[in-house]
Order: structure tokens, then sequence, then C-alpha cells
């Protein structure tokens, strides 16, 4: 029999890892203007504000937000993965739901 913490520590992971990938995402959309060089600098324009709303969507974080849109619309600043470092942040540095959950298990198989 699954013991449902596993199951629940399953569905953790997998949305770790699609909120890795739409980190890497947003993060590859603000890189875009060195991609298309005929773009520039002055893509930043559109790219900060749709970044930052993705970012905010994504981690429900406001200062993670305001941070990704500067970061967007400063000029040069656009190869700092900010979506991917608010991931770090969350499933790297502070993921005890997880932790959690995997201690939960192995206490109900005892």
């Amino acid at each position: 029999m699954v013991h449902p913490d596993n199951e629940i520590l399953k569905a953790h992971k997998k949305k770790k890892y699609q909120k890795l990938f739409a980190s890497i995402g947003i993060d590859l959309l603000g890189l875009s203007s060195y991609f298309i060089p005929a773009l520039g600098e002055m893509s930043d324009t559109v790219v900060a504000p749709i970044s930052a709303l993705l970012t905010y969507l994504l981690y429900k974080s406001v200062p993670g937000a305001l941070f990704n849109f500067s970061e967007e619309a400063l000029p040069f600043t656009d190869f700092v993965p900010t979506a991917t470092l608010l991931w770090l942040k969350e499933y790297v540095m502070d993921d005890k739901k997880a932790e959690q959950i995997s201690q939960n298990a192995q206490q109900t198989e005892k």
C-alpha cells in the first residue's frame, strides 16, 4: 500500500520541477535582448513588466517581482537569473515542507 504522504511528496517534487522550468523560461525571456541583437536593450521596456508579472504569479512575491523588474529594466543586468534565484530560495534554502512530509512518512512506517 502506498502511503498518502508519499503521494504528497511526489506531487511536491513535480511542482518543484515545473516551477524550475518556468523560472528558467522567465530568465531566458529576460535574456532575449542578447539573443536577438536587433532588439537590443530597448526590448527591456517590454520584457521587464512581463517578466516581473510572471515572476509574481509564480512566486507570489512582491519584492521578488520588483527586483526582477529592476534587473530587467536596468541596462546590462539581464544576465542575473532572478526567477531561478527565487526558485533556489524557495526549494533549496526554505524547503521545509518536503522534509516534513518525508519525516512523517518514515515515522508512520515504523
